[in-house]
């Protein structure tokens, strides 16, 4: 019985590696949002970072979905207060609309930090 429950657990713990999966494949980039936008399609929305390691600017699509998800509030948030952020993205994966890659996680972090 023990044996049947380890192989359940472990069973569990592969799949709940592989839906985390893409997350840890994608890269990080930090810095300022400089740029942000609405759009007529959603998601062809850009958004504009200026790399805080080269002070290149870097541009994003903002993916629609059928429920709000925060990116755009963030990146509203991060623009008008000009805090430092960290946008997590896969390069290739894009919103549909463009080449830029979408942004997948945005973290806005305090003055400082």
């Amino acid at each position: 019985m023990k044996i049947a429950a380890l192989r359940r657990l472990a069973t569990l713990s592969c799949v709940g590696a592989l839906l985390w999966a893409p997350s840890a494949w994608a890269e990080a980039v930090r810095g300022t949002i400089v740029q942000t936008q609405g759009h007529i399609s959603p998601s062809c929305r850009t958004v504009v970072l200026k790399r805080k390691d080269t002070d290149a600017p870097m541009s994003f699509r903002i993916l629609q979905t059928g429920t709000e998800d925060g990116v755009l509030s963030v990146t509203l948030t991060a623009l008008t207060t000009g805090r430092e952020v960290e946008i997590y993205y896969t390069p290739g994966n894009t919103s549909g609309c463009g080449t830029e890659p979408r942004i997948e996680f945005i973290t806005i972090y305090a003055q400082g930090n």
